[in-house]
């Protein structure tokens, strides 16, 4: 684990920017007149990207090695950020964004390889519960600094903070991380991508991990998606927008290492992941009730509280259940899963409110953790 400090350091600008960029897209597109379907549809654009190349993109992690493939990732995430800089229109937004969703596809699966690859099966809970936490302190920081950004200077300067950020992430990476590369050349991976696929998805943890995974980021996709809309039409500017989102993710800071430790510490893990699926749908679904700025806070950190369990139950799971010259394909596909959800989100609420109003939409966005919630709770039978 004396590696997860500096992977810490190098994640924490990562996800800063990302955070910052994915609350305040929705925010620019509304302010060009983009129709409310069209941010809907440029959102699960963005995550659908991802879930399509986060497998092969974790696979070449295997074989590449994770700081190269890391290297990579940002280095075409910082082109992304620099031209969204430069984007005024519609359709450079759009391509500057998916491009953004190919270097994030890249990044992510590799750094959650990497925490799995520096940890032993005793410490992976809390490994991915110290890794969490530092996303978590990321995303506080980041929509705060993005809001401000946005309402004292605008969009272009929070869009050239965020390729700032970004920068300073490739240099500590490339300078100061040493890592053991475990160069993958065995058969599963080098001849048959499906044999592998198909002994991973016969694994009770991995499979509850990849279920898991799809579901939360569709509760949590569309809610991001929609909910910087929804509270704009409340009359929130956009920095008390930042600072609700702030607020959530510091709480999900400060519960990430506990709930790591309690997992390493529970032989049957997926139970607590289910609460936690149900807490978090259930906070959803209330948000439809609430215009006032006091409700939304308590309802957002307790939404961010019982998502903890479920996402690092999933990475932890699939960690543990997975080779070190597989992980880096697992956790691609448990990407690839989380991915499919956060496209899925944004879209079932686009329809849904774009025809009956936000209220309907958080319901409906509710109700996809009931089948995930089952087979959850069959799996640990």
């Amino acid at each position: 684990m004396k590696a997860l400090p500096l992977v810490s350091a190098i994640s924490f600008p990562v996800f800063s920017m990302y955070t910052l960029v994915r609350l305040i897209i929705p925010l620019l597109l509304v302010s060009i007149q983009a129709p409310l379907v069209y941010v809907g549809i440029i959102m699960a654009a963005h995550s659908a990207t991802i879930s399509v190349l986060a497998v092969p993109f974790g696979l070449v992690s295997d074989r590449l090695g994770r700081k190269r493939m890391a290297s990579l990732s940002l280095a075409l995430m910082l082109i992304a950020l620099v031209s969204l800089t430069a984007s005024n229109d519609l359709y450079g937004i759009i391509l500057s964004f998916v491009l953004l969703g190919v270097s994030w596809a890249g990044f992510e699966p590799t750094f959650t390889a990497l925490v799995g690859d520096i940890s032993t099966p005793g410490n992976m809970g809390r490994s991915y519960g110290v890794y969490a936490a530092t996303a978590q302190a990321a995303f506080s920081f980041g929509p705060a600094v993005g809001g401000g950004l946005v309402t004292l200077y605008g969009f272009n300067t929070a869009f050239g903070v965020s390729a700032l950020t970004t920068l300073v992430a490739l240099v500590i990476l490339l300078a100061a991380l040493r890592v053991e590369e475990v160069q993958n050349l065995s058969s599963k991976t080098r001849g048959d991508v499906k044999e592998t696929f198909v002994s991973l998805s016969k694994r009770r943890n991995v499979l509850a991990g990849w279920v898991a995974s799809a579901a939360s980021f569709a509760l949590i996709g569309g809610f991001e998606a929609f909910f910087p809309v929804y509270a704009n039409n409340l009359g929130l500017e956009a920095w008390l927008i930042g600072l609700l989102f702030s607020a959530q993710f510091v709480v999900g800071l400060i519960v990430r290492i506990p709930f790591g430790s309690l997992l390493d510490r529970r032989g049957k893990k997926i139970p607590i992941m289910a609460l936690g699926m149900a807490g978090n749908a259930l906070t959803v679904a209330l948000i439809a009730f609430s215009t006032e700025p006091i409700t939304l806070l308590l309802l957002m950190t307790a939404m961010s509280a019982s998502r903890a369990a479920t996402n690092i139950g999933a990475l932890t799971l699939v960690a543990m259940d997975s080779a070190v010259n597989e992980r880096g394909f697992a956790q691609g596909l448990t990407a690839t899963f989380r991915n499919i959800g956060s496209s899925m989100g944004p879209s079932i609420f686009a329809l849904s409110a774009a025809t009956m109003g936000f209220g309907v939409g958080f319901i409906g966005l509710s109700l996809l953790a009931i089948p995930a919630c089952a087979i959850l709770l069959r799996l640990t039978k």
